[in-house]
């Protein structure tokens, strides 16, 4: 007995897989909307003054899984909308996936990746990236379209669509609490959202990289930090996840293409 309450106490807790059907909102937290289910299928039209009231933040859809390995898959359709963001969150934002409307939008903003190696803060904005060819709303709007992340040892396989590409950061070995979704302007529908947590390889203390810059010029320095992007064309790009900073947001500098 005293052995297995030994083994039992060491042993690493791991999150239960997730299948969400969308039946109801029993699997998820839906909120900052008007969400409503029907055909398997989670749909929510954003509110202008709701969209008000919550400090220009759109409707969100979470889910609770603690983790720091693991899969996670779901198919939406967004229709008009001006921004669609995907997050991984912990102590803070930990990495995310932003699909903006850059024809229409009135502010200066690009589809891109962001990471965060350290909490997220107001001094803290992560760093930056646009992998060629990340496709933004134009292209995906009033489309199914399946996104998929999957994450092992500090790197992930990114999917969308037809586009794949692979991003490694130190970011992506932090612990894990929820997986988010959240839009502004028009409408999304949401289905078959699967979430499969894995062990992760060992809780060793990990490196924590140059994600901390503050988003300042006095700070901003685009010297290479640890991040490596597999293009679609299978050529592998050494380069930067950029410091989001003013007079370079999005960049990504590249220091070497070549076959993989």
């Amino acid at each position: 007995m005293k052995l297995f309450l030994a083994i039992l106490l060491t042993s690493p807790l791991i999150a239960a897989p997730i299948k969400d059907s969308f039946s109801d909102g029993s699997l998820h937290e839906a909120t900052r909307g008007a969400w409503t289910y029907s055909h398997k299928t989670a749909s929510c039209r954003s509110d202008p003054k709701l969209y008000k009231k919550f400090k220009n933040h759109g409707p969100i859809i979470r889910w609770s899984s603690e983790f720091i390995d693991g899969s996670t898959s779901l198919e939406f359709k967004p229709t008009d909308c001006q921004r669609v963001v995907f997050t991984f969150n912990g102590d803070g934002h930990i990495f995310r996936v932003i699909f903006m409307d850059t024809e229409s939008s009135k502010r200066k903003a690009s589809n891109r990746v962001i990471a965060w190696a350290e909490k997220s803060s107001k001094t803290n904005k992560g760093t930056s990236s646009v992998p060629e060819g990340l496709p933004g709303l134009a292209a995906l709007n009033n489309k199914w379209t399946k996104l998929s992340v999957n994450v092992i040892d500090g790197s992930t396989d990114l999917t969308i669509g037809e586009f794949r590409t692979t991003i490694k950061h130190p970011a992506l070995k932090r612990d894990k609490n929820s997986i988010t979704l959240s839009f502004a302007s028009g409408k999304i529908d949401i289905r078959n959202f699967s979430h499969n947590p894995k062990p992760a390889p060992s809780k060793q203390p990990h490196p924590q990289g140059n994600g901390a810059l503050k988003n300042t010029k006095a700070n901003y320095n685009p010297s290479p930090s640890s991040c490596l992007i597999r293009s679609p064309a299978s050529h592998v790009i050494s380069s930067t996840i950029a410091p989001r900073h003013p007079d370079a947001l999005g960049r990504c500098y590249e220091s070497h293409r070549g076959p993989s």
